[in-house]
């Protein structure tokens, strides 16, 4: 093989690795531009800057509930109670009071949702890796745990939802905003929608008015 073949292949060789490089960046790069258009049109100010988060230390730019502004004591108490087992006390079963917490289903390490398919709060044992191991007591029923038929959601940015839970039932704005004759009706817990609050969690919101 002389000189001129072997720079003809070397040649193809560099064509064959570059172009589908250069075809793939192409289509990522029209996929980049499509969402960043389709992220503009849903945004209330035609911009990107909608979706840009405040700094931590900006309270007044975070959503709060209505009337109950944040304020950097909230802020300290809200992180101890959402690791508190001591609220906890709505256990089935006696062994069960005080071991659970809102940070048993919303994991911070599984990005605040539960490291298994689902959560179990009362009524569930172990945790494993980031909760992958909690599994359910085996001296509970299914029907006596505490856990949502679904996954729970993530909790990351939650400031910014109007509605929680996967049918949205609780929040009094957004689609609940013109339904307040319903609130409690069908769903007793969703009376809580009075109290103005975006997102509630019935369970723990009982426990905190309940005393021993």
């Amino acid at each position: 093989m002389n000189k001129t073949s072997i720079k003809f292949l070397l040649l193809l060789l560099l064509i064959l690795i570059v172009v589908p490089g250069c075809v793939r960046d192409a289509a990522v790069s029209t996929l980049d531009t499509e969402l960043e258009r389709t992220l503009i049109r849903l945004s209330d100010n035609n911009t990107l800057n909608d979706y840009i988060l405040p700094d931590g230390s900006n309270l007044a730019g975070v959503p709060a509930g209505i009337g109950n502004p944040l304020t950097e004591e909230k802020v300290a108490l809200g992180k101890m109670l959402f690791y508190e087992t001591a609220l906890g006390r709505d256990a089935v079963h006696p062994a069960q009071l005080r071991t659970f917490s809102c940070a048993t289903c919303h994991v911070p390490e599984a990005a605040f949702t539960p490291g298994a398919a689902q959560g179990i709060a009362d009524g569930g044992v172990g945790f494993g890796t980031f909760g992958s191991g909690r599994v359910m007591d085996s001296h509970y029923t299914e029907d006596e745990i505490d856990a949502q038929g679904a996954r729970a959601l993530s909790m990351l940015g939650v400031a910014y939802v109007t509605n929680s839970m996967w049918a949205g039932r609780f929040g009094s704005r957004g689609i609940n905003a013109e339904v307040e004759e319903v609130w409690g009706v069908h769903n007793p817990a969703t009376e809580l929608n009075d109290l103005g609050s975006m997102v509630w969690k019935p369970k723990i919101f009982k426990v905190l008015l309940t005393t021993e």
